[in-house]
């Protein structure tokens, strides 16, 4: 529930940042190069390697007790959520690290990916995250044995 409660918050802080990084790259009177955005960008991101692999560790420790604790079984069903997370996830860049011919593309699918979040977790709100508006109105569920 944490989490649900300052989703709007990140979506918009993200998408903020991506559209301030665009609007300098678009603007031809901005003392800011592509090359100085990638350096600011990069060195935002970048971090202690040791530091990296912990955060990851702990990332990815975090999505298996969610996906156990919440019916989805990833020690039988491993293929299929990692189709799920690929398909949810689409890559934003190849590398680490942006560079001035990569910066622009990567932003806007990052943006493109924070905005379907956003409008999904509005459309969540709406329904007052109830699983049974999830199923549909009009016909009952169908169980096969």
């Amino acid at each position: 529930e944490h989490l649900h409660e300052y989703a709007d918050t990140v979506f918009q802080q993200r998408s903020d940042f991506i559209d301030r990084i665009l609007a300098a790259l678009d603007d031809h009177d901005c003392e800011l190069t592509a090359e100085r955005l990638c350096k600011m960008v990069n060195a935002a991101h970048g971090a202690d390697d040791v530091f990296m692999d912990e955060a990851t560790k702990d990332l990815g420790q975090w999505v298996g007790d969610y996906l156990r604790d919440n019916g989805y079984f990833p020690y039988t069903m491993s293929t299929v959520i990692k189709q799920m997370i690929v398909t949810a996830l689409p890559p934003i860049t190849h590398g680490r690290e942006f560079t001035p011919d990569t910066i622009e593309p990567a932003l806007l699918r990052a943006r493109s990916v924070y905005d379907r979040y956003s409008h999904a977790h509005q459309e969540l709100k709406k329904h007052d995250w109830k699983f049974s508006d999830a199923l549909g109105k009009g016909s009952a569920a169908v169980f096969y044995s």
